[in-house]
């Protein structure tokens, strides 16, 4: 996955090192402790990896 935040690539993130198709919860792929009191927009694109697929499922966001 890809992640943009108000227009700027911020991070990659990529479930590599296995080869299983076990779902893998609780992990979080972007975090970002810096962020000013005010509107953003993030967008998570998903990006064919070594297989040239892509699979994202959305569990759940957190903000505090």
């Amino acid at each position: 996955m890809t992640f943009t935040l108000d227009g700027n690539y911020v991070n990659n993130f990529f479930n590599i090192g296995s080869t299983s198709t076990d779902l893998v919860y609780n992990v979080p792929v972007y975090a970002n402790r810096s962020l000013s009191n005010k509107e953003h927009t993030l967008v998570i694109q998903a990006t064919p990896g070594f297989y040239s697929a892509s699979t994202v499922l959305f569990d759940y966001v957190e903000y505090t």
